[in-house]
């Protein structure tokens, strides 16, 4: 059956990409937290990142049809610039990347989540030897934290390919709004 080839090829590239963005997008937001140096700023971030992933597909995807409905927010702000209004809900060859973005919205918190307490394990004095030899903060990045974190990348990894064929509710709901 021609739909179930499609369906499954939709899957896999909407699985695959969302693994790619989870990984590598939360990663960042969990490095660019651990650099906060402001320890209520550092909470606030990382429960404002989380948050979303505490919601439902259909909760998420409500809020998603606010921001990208006919009338919604980023078309009430290409209106106010002058620009045509995009009905991205309707739009075919936008599926893809607003089922992609609204996951990726929803659990890059999560997953950085989980980075972060492993960094949060790192020995300081691992930080403490590499600044006094002379290590930039980019270095000690790239040095020590990046390296550290190979145990807890192989199990974001492992739970991010169980998830690749499990789309079915984001799917469900934001083609029923």
């Amino acid at each position: 059956d021609p739909d179930f080839l499609h369906a499954i090829v939709n899957s896999l590239i909407i699985g695959g990409v969302d693994m790619a963005l989870y990984f590598g997008l939360s990663l960042v937001l969990a490095l660019a937290i651990n650099e906060l140096r402001v320890k209520a700023l550092r909470g606030a971030v990382q429960t404002i990142a989380y948050l979303p992933y505490l919601f439902s597909w259909a909760v998420i995807a409500g809020v998603w049809i606010l921001v990208f409905d006919d009338q919604g927010m980023v078309n009430v702000l290409l209106k106010a610039f002058g620009a045509k209004a995009i009905f991205f809900l309707a739009e075919p060859a936008l599926a893809r990347p607003l089922i992609i973005g609204m996951g990726v919205w929803r659990s890059i918190g999560y997953f950085a989540l989980l980075y972060s307490v492993a960094i949060v394990g790192i020995d300081p004095a691992l930080y403490e030897s590499a600044e006094i030899d002379g290590a930039g903060r980019l270095r000690q990045i790239g040095s020590i934290t990046i390296p550290s974190l190979a145990d807890t990348m192989k199990v974001i990894a492992v739970l991010l390919a169980m998830g690749v064929l499990t789309h079915f509710d984001e799917m469900y709901v934001m083609q029923n709004a």
